[in-house]
């Protein structure tokens, strides 16, 4: 699916539990993607974002559970809580510098034992990890990795 339009996807709930869904293209003329976008789409395996995007709100990607691998576009800044808990297969995230506000709950809860989420900068890795890491992410099952190389 490729989604046209220009400004927000602010439609609550517009795809949630649509399990038909298996790849999203969201085209460069749109700039955040509102809360229960994809919510419960468990055959999502990959999602082509544009830098245009700034924010992924709350629960956007909650319970994906065919999703593998989320790399943010630059153009993120902001990602609300919950955007990616309980996606269940997911193994790797990279998190660009761009991204300077990671919202305090659950924003990544949920992913694959020995998952990874690669971060360009140690800025990046603070946001995760200041206060109770296990608000952001599941420690147990996930390592964080500063890596500048792999964005």
């Amino acid at each position: 699916m490729v989604i046209l339009g220009s400004g927000e996807i602010d439609t609550f709930q517009l795809f949630q539990n649509c399990t038909g869904l298996e790849e999203v293209t969201i085209l460069d003329t749109v700039s955040k993607i509102y809360m229960y976008t994809f919510s419960g789409c468990t055959n999502l395996k990959k999602i082509n974002y544009s830098n245009s995007i700034t924010e992924i709100h709350s629960c956007a990607f909650e319970n994906c559970t065919s999703l593998k691998e989320i790399r943010i576009s630059r153009g993120v800044i902001r990602i609300n809580e919950a955007a990616f808990n309980g996606c269940s297969s997911l193994e790797k995230v990279y998190i660009p510098s761009s991204v300077t506000n990671i919202g305090g709950f659950k924003t990544f809860s949920g992913m694959k034992s020995g998952s990874i989420i690669y971060v360009e900068t140690e800025a990046v890795k603070n946001l995760l990890v200041d206060g109770n890491p296990a608000s952001n992410y599941d420690s147990s099952l996930t390592t964080i990795v500063v890596d500048p190389s792999k964005f």
